[in-house]
């Protein structure tokens, strides 16, 4: 054979290849259908040990009903409700124990904290708030909060006392911030590239609430049959004191959905601290 004929099919062949290889690339975007409602939970199991004798364990899980009211050139409007709401927790002067589906204190004549925590959380099953999500997967904008919080408050039918300590309580737990914090670690993974198997990127993640930054490395493990999933390594920043985080992820390719992500952070220092997270999510 003619070695300009070689070079010529070799050259054929790597253009193939590469072609083939772009092809197999997907943009992996924030894309839930406009219209459609989607079911999402987040549960969180937290360990953290001062020292052998002083250990503690806590729990935490949210599950929502999101439906996409709109979608103006990839920005989404998003309305949220709280579906069930569930936290264990020990506290040196409190024990929570709150599960929505359980019944809950009579918030009239109740006075102590864990009490009022349960209540106001009860009263919030079924209320909703509203989020602008782009397709980067950024949440852009909460609202709706202070319509919850009204409509949460004249649920529970308080002395006008207790009324103000609750207020406190809920604004402390339920603001802009922290809201914006639980679901970036949902929401805030898509690259800004089409990407195919073995490629990676890259993002830097601030959550001012907690006063931790995050630089996250993702790397696609495997798309097919419209699935993909993605393995992702982070080192954390909190408050000067250093963490790391391994997680992955299941997502639907054409709307992004994130069906099951699995996370573990862990600190060793001021103490160590364990936090494992799952997300699931599924079209309703």
């Amino acid at each position: 054979m003619n070695p300009s004929n070689r070079i010529l099919i070799f050259l054929s062949f790597v253009v193939c290849i590469s072609a083939c290889r772009q092809e197999n690339k997907i943009e992996l975007r924030f894309n839930l259908q406009k219209g459609k409602s989607y079911n999402f939970s987040i549960e969180t199991d937290t360990s953290t040990e001062l020292d052998t004798a002083r250990k503690n364990k806590s729990a935490m899980s949210y599950a929502y009903t999101i439906e996409v009211l709109n979608d103006s050139n990839g920005m989404k409007t998003l309305k949220t409700t709280y579906n069930r709401i569930m936290i264990k927790m020990n506290l040196p002067n409190a024990v929570f124990d709150i599960d929505t589906d359980k019944p809950r204190a009579d918030t009239t004549t109740a006075i102590s904290s864990a009490e009022m925590m349960q209540g106001m959380f009860h009263a919030i099953k079924g209320k909703s708030f509203f989020m602008k999500v782009d397709a980067a997967g950024k949440v852009v904008q909460i609202s709706g909060l202070s319509e919850m919080a009204n409509d949460m408050i004249s649920g529970l039918h308080l002395d006008d006392n207790l009324r103000p300590m609750v207020q406190q309580a809920f604004t402390q737990q339920f603001n802009e911030e922290n809201l914006k914090q639980l679901f970036k670690q949902a929401f805030e993974i898509y690259p800004d590239k089409a990407v195919g198997e073995g490629d990676t990127w890259s993002k830097t993640v601030s959550m001012k609430a907690i006063q931790m930054n995050s630089n996250t490395e993702y790397k696609v493990k495997s798309i097919q049959n419209g699935t993909i999933w993605i393995d992702a390594s982070s080192n954390l920043d909190m408050s000067g004191f250093k963490g790391t985080e391994k997680a992955s992820y299941e997502l639907d390719a054409s709307t992004g959905l994130v069906r099951k992500s699995t996370s573990t952070q862990k600190f060793d220092e001021p103490m160590k601290m364990t936090t494992r997270t799952q997300i699931t999510g599924e079209e309703k």
